[in-house]
């Protein structure tokens, strides 16, 4: 089973999360895009899941405890949930982070930027 596929058995993730579509993957890692529906609104995220093939002795894979420690700081995508879970003798880590938009992509839709940003 590719790891992807494994993945996407923990939908819904973090209880109501669902995915739509895969961003990108590795032997060991995937990014999803995940949404939400709550009170008529849609929500987006980024789902980042990473594979270590033993369990992190602390229990904090040092990824996440960075992460964490500069989150809401300037010019670092945001963390908002995340689950340790046992997996094929290791562990699965899921990230529940901020979805960003390629600056091509922007372009591309005719944004533009205001001077003063």
């Amino acid at each position: 089973m590719l790891f992807e596929e494994r993945i996407m058995g923990y939908a819904p993730f973090f209880g109501d999360w669902e995915p739509v579509k895969l961003i990108s993957s590795g032997e060991s890692t995937a990014v999803l895009e995940i949404r939400r529906s709550e009170n008529g609104m849609d929500e987006r995220c980024a789902l980042k899941a990473i594979h270590y093939a033993e369990k992190p002795e602390n229990g904090l894979p040092e990824e996440l405890a960075s992460l964490l420690l500069l989150s809401g700081r300037p010019n670092v995508v945001g963390c908002f949930d995340h689950a340790l879970l046992d997996a094929d003798g290791g562990a699965d880590l899921l990230i529940r982070e901020e979805l960003l938009t390629p600056v091509s992509d922007l372009a591309k839709s005719g944004f533009c930027f205001d001077k003063n940003e």
